[in-house]
């Protein structure tokens, strides 16, 4: 034998001899142990137990923790600490318990366990490791959490003596004044506080005697909500914190797309037009009430009132920039500072060009823009006071910035500057809340004219909007200028308040404008030497067969110079105004039927089928693009901005089209968009109807049905242009991610949904290439955190400071939540529960209203066809994923669109959200699930603690306003399938998610990647084969 062999066969004898020897040896301390385990094992079982049972408290403490207020950055990371901390211990626990010699046989099973002590004993050392250095970075974590809740209690209280300290005498000043103080709470509230003696102070001030505080503290002004808050608050004076950044941040969050752009969009006031309006006097066959004394002395409102197109918005608009108006409103005014602002509706518009939301938006923007450039009156801390919620908010996000650049040695630069337009999620009940702190903080120094047009397109309740404007109307140093159609809810709301109607009132403008405009024509001149009394028996002629509609004399002016410029003669002049038809829809109906030749008439009916469809008013660009014939165009076009001779080219091509197909009923009209707050702003050629009564004629059901029979014998399907127009315009915006993108975003999968209701295909195509743009765009955001690109674009909804937890994690995902049915039935292929049980959450949670937060006012309804195509693909309502199930989730969706904000009530809950529990209930959902509601006061801060409602209670509370019958089936429905679930155990398997939502973060790639192969299911980072 060689030396190399008896080497090696030596010392396996030695190894095997050493082997033994650990065997015999463990062998006989597990025989001789009580509980069957080795002592080293013992231990470590004990620790391992102990720290199971303090991380059980850990939690406990951090639920009731997050019960009161938001939980603080070091919290969370000791939550997470403490989470992978449990799993280890468990690993642990269970290696240990297979070492163990448990029952009979004592002997035999030492032995046996001996020998796998000593093989595992390298895994249990390595897991021992592990958890010591996870009991190390716990303990670090909890002295550092400890550390700063000390530094807060110890500055609240600080606070809480120097607040006293500093103000017990402005206090006690404003008490001997009045003789009744009140609290801030007890101001916001109409409550008056009991007065408090002088004697409380005659032996000093709080700091020197501290048994003061308990006397006084009840009617001082109470600290924020919560030690996080005022810790904030406080910290903020050891740096530097830019209160001008913020106010433009509080500026950025409340501006949105297209503010001012129904403002620009009114035409202007002719010349020596509406000049009477600050004269008119009140007589006694002129029902009218002045308007001048109104504007110097009057309060409340003044309602402008007339028929349709007899130039409302066009005489509101030159009020507010007429001279006159504002040196009147200086009188009343006084000392005071003078604040107007405005705002348009327009039932054609954006959303929220036509919502209350949209309303007081603007209105605030507005007013807090210009309060914050009169520095003379401007109360320093006017924003920290109206705004308490949003500033706090601001100087977390300044705080973390600091400590960010502090830890990575660079300088702070502006956080606030990362910060998007329209940034921040408003409520309707929060800015509500936020104008009315508006009106009472500013009472003194300022007093407010509103104007506000279109009250009837106002695309909600008018009797809601009428409350509104009465209440604002109620403060005395505001007073509002309303205009609207004379709808019977404004008749009867508005009549007591100082009125005028416009038809009544500009027979004289319609003269001057008449003449003006014909005068200007060279031929008028010709015509006025062979009868002189020509253009004023003209102009007399269309004063009569206006009936005081302005838009209508503007449309037959346009008329007669264009038979000017045909060398009409006066007779054929006096013909050619006799046959328009007086009344607008009869002029409109006669308008079209002059387009000539025919086939301009499909080329119209295409544009006026576009201009419909579109979700808000289309620019000239755009409209180009859908109404281009290359249907490949989309798909060829380069992600970048389009030049600038390309964009000249089509966008005059439209006007010439629009001139040439529509016949005057469309047309252009440039509006600046502003870009912030700043008031940059750029010039965009909008494509409108000529006046909203164009609209209100071409829906008519008969108009309607003859522009459609001009198309149907083509593939035309305007929706599908659509699309095709926002993919182009998403590829040519400004590189980043804003709002801007996210209408581009919305607009288009609205319209892939409406052609897929229309053609009966799904946009495959056109989709995935929205997808993969998407994802270009957002990787080259240079505002976009890695929390967005690592899950999904989608995530990039939301602001950078606070990542959207509940946003879609793939396109997949992001088009059921879209309700495009065709899309994710091609995708799924019917594999539908193979596929979900590989995301992060089920794909019947984003069917039933998984959605973001700034979403939810989109809730009121849900996509009954995708929910019943995902549930006949075997999705399971009942599979638990975070503590809940997409059947819960229903159910708590239900209640958070009752209570999401006051003004959505059961009233708008839709029956398609009843329908989706019958749909639900017969497919397996848990007839005895409950779901959790808090009661809230108008403040939203909770009354009660959380109470779990049954299925019944809520279908009875959610649904009481539908038929009786309709309601009493889904009843009759749970209550059978609560007998069959009583009786009969589920045979289906459940598959339950063990992660958490950070799991997102951390999830397997590989467990995914084994079944599904089309990347359009895998999150955003996924997709590209990599994962962080």
């Amino acid at each position: 034998m060689d030396p190399l062999s008896a080497l090696s066969i030596a010392a396996a004898v030695v190894q095997f001899i050493d082997f033994g020897i650990k065997v015999v040896s463990k062998g006989n301390q597990i025989y001789r142990s009580g509980d069957g385990s080795l002592d080293e094992n013992r231990d470590l079982e004990i620790v391992t137990n102990d720290l199971l049972v303090l991380q059980t408290k850990l939690d406990q403490t951090s639920q009731r923790t997050d019960q009161d207020e938001r939980p603080t950055e070091g919290e969370v990371i000791l939550r997470r600490l403490s989470t992978a901390a449990n799993e280890l211990a468990k690993n642990l626990l269970t290696r240990l318990n297979m070492v163990k010699a448990q029952g009979r046989f004592r002997r035999w099973k030492s032995f046996r366990q001996a020998i796998k002590s000593v093989s595992s004993q390298k895994e249990i050392n390595s897991l021992a490791r592990r958890l010591s250095l996870m009991k190390e970075e716990l303990q670090m974590q909890i002295l550092v959490t400890l550390k700063d809740k000390m530094d807060m209690l110890a500055t609240y209280q600080s606070y809480k003596l120097d607040l006293l300290d500093q103000s017990a005498k402005n206090l006690l000043k404003a008490l001997q004044e009045s003789q009744t103080g009140a609290s801030f709470d007890a101001v916001t509230q109409g409550q008056t506080p009991a007065p408090i003696s002088k004697s409380k102070f005659e032996d000093g001030g709080p700091k020197d005697n501290p048994a003061l505080i308990p006397k006084i503290i009840s009617g001082f002004p109470s600290p924020p909500k919560g030690a996080h808050q005022l810790h904030s608050h406080l910290k903020r004076n050891l740096y530097e914190f830019d209160d001008d950044e913020a106010e433009r941040a509080v500026l950025r969050s409340l501006s949105f797309p297209a503010m001012d752009s129904r403002h620009e969009a009114v035409a202007e006031a002719h010349s020596r037009t509406f000049s009477w309006i600050s004269n008119i006097q009140r007589g006694h066959d002129q029902p009218w009430d002045p308007y001048g004394p109104w504007l110097e002395r009057g309060s409340s409102i003044y309602w402008l009132n007339g028929k349709a197109a007899s130039g409302k918005s066009t005489l509101m608009k030159y009020l507010i920039s007429n001279g006159d108006v504002s040196r009147n409103l200086e009188v009343w005014a006084g000392r005071r500072q003078l604040i107007c602002a405005n705002f348009f509706f327009w039932s054609t518009g954006t959303s929220m060009q036509k919502s209350q939301a949209g309303l007081l938006r603007s209105l605030l923007f507005q007013t807090l823009e210009r309060i914050r450039e009169s520095n003379k009156f401007k109360p320093d801390d006017l924003f920290q006071r109206v705004l308490p919620d949003m500033w706090e908010r601001l100087i977390r996000i300044d705080e973390n910035a600091v400590e960010v650049s502090k830890a990575k040695g660079r300088p702070v630069g502006k956080p606030f500057s990362r910060l998007r337009d329209s940034w921040y999620a408003w409520t309707l009940s929060e800015l509500r809340r936020v104008f009315l702190r508006l009106m009472q903080e500013t009472s003194e120094k300022f007093k407010f004219c509103l104007f506000v047009d279109g009250l009837d397109e106002f695309d909600g309740d008018h009797a809601e909007i009428v409350t509104l404007f009465k209440h604002m109307a109620s403060f005395p140093h505001m007073k509002l200028c309303l205009s609207s159609r004379p709808l019977l809810i404004f008749e009867q709301e508005f009549d007591a308040f100082p009125k005028l109607r416009l038809q009544d009132l500009t027979r004289n403008d319609i003269k001057i404008y008449a003449h003006d405009k014909l005068s200007a024509h060279g031929r008028i001149i010709q015509l006025s030497r062979r009868d002189p009394l020509f253009l004023e028996q003209l102009v007399i002629e269309i004063l009569d067969m206006s009936a005081g509609v302005f838009l209508w004399v503007t449309l037959a002016v346009k008329s007669l110079l264009k038979g000017l410029s045909n060398l009409d003669s006066i007779p054929d002049l006096q013909k050619r105004l006799r046959e328009l038809p007086p009344e607008l829809d009869d002029l409109y109906s006669l308008m079209l039927r002059s387009i000539q030749p025919k086939f301009y008439v499909e080329q119209a009916s295409r544009l006026f089928q576009i201009v419909y469809q579109a979700q808000s008013p289309i620019s000239a660009l755009t409209l180009s693009w859908a109404d281009d014939l290359d249907e490949q165009l989309a798909l060829k076009a380069p992600i970048g901005p389009v030049n600038a001779e390309e964009r000249e080219s089509r966008v005059d091509a439209m006007s010439m089209r629009l001139k040439s197909r529509c016949a005057g009923l469309l047309e252009l009209r440039s509006i600046s968009r502003r870009s912030d707050v700043e008031k940059h702003a750029d010039l965009e050629c909008n494509v409108q109807y000529l006046h909203l009564t164009v609209k209100e004629f071409l829906e008519k059901a008969e108009v309607w049905s003859t522009l459609l029979d001009s198309t149907k014998s083509t593939n035309f399907d305007a929706n599908l242009c659509l699309l095709r127009s926002d993919l182009i315009s998403l590829k040519s915006a400004d590189r980043g991610w804003d709002e801007v993108q996210w209408t581009i975003i919305d607009s288009a999968m609205y319209h892939a949904s409406m052609a897929e209701n229309s053609t009966g295909e799904a946009q495959t195509t056109l989709l995935n290439e929205l997808d993969r743009v998407c994802h270009s765009l957002v990787e080259f955001d240079p505002k976009s955190n890695r929390y967005e690109r690592k899950i999904h674009w989608s995530a990039a909804m939301h602001t950078i400071q606070q990542p959207c937890h509940n946003c879609p994690e793939s396109f997949l995902a992001f088009a059921v939540s879209k309700g495009l049915v065709l899309y994710a039935k091609t995708k799924l292929s019917n594999r539908a529960g193979e596929v979900s049980q590989q995301m992060v959450r089920p794909l019947l949670v984003y069917a039933i209203g998984c959605v973001p937060i700034y979403e939810k006012r989109k809730m009121a309804s849900v996509n009954l066809s995708m929910l019943a195509m995902l549930l006949r693909g075997g999705l399971d309502p009942n599979e638990s994923f975070q503590g809940s199930t997409p059947w819960r989730r229903t159910l708590s969706h239900i209640l958070s669109i009752l209570n999401v904000d006051e003004t959505i009530q059961a009233l708008s809950l839709e029956q398609s959200w009843l329908d989706a529990c019958r749909l639900l209930l017969m497919h397996g959902a848990d007839p005895h699930a409950y779901a959790k509601t808090v009661l809230k006061n108008s403040d939203g801060d909770s009354l009660t603690q959380p109470s779990k409602l049954s299925v019944l209670e809520i279908v009875e509370m959610a649904f009481s306003h539908l038929p009786h019958h309709l309601v009493d089936e889904v009843k009759t429905l749970l209550s059978q399938k609560r007998g069959s679930a009583s009786s009969l155990k589920r045979d289906r398997f459940c598959y339950k998610r063990k992660y958490d939502s950070d799991s997102i973060r951390h999830h397997d790639q590989h467990k995914r990647t084994k079944i599904t192969t089309d990347a359009s299911y895998l999150p955003g980072r996924l997709q590209t084969g990599t994962l962080e």
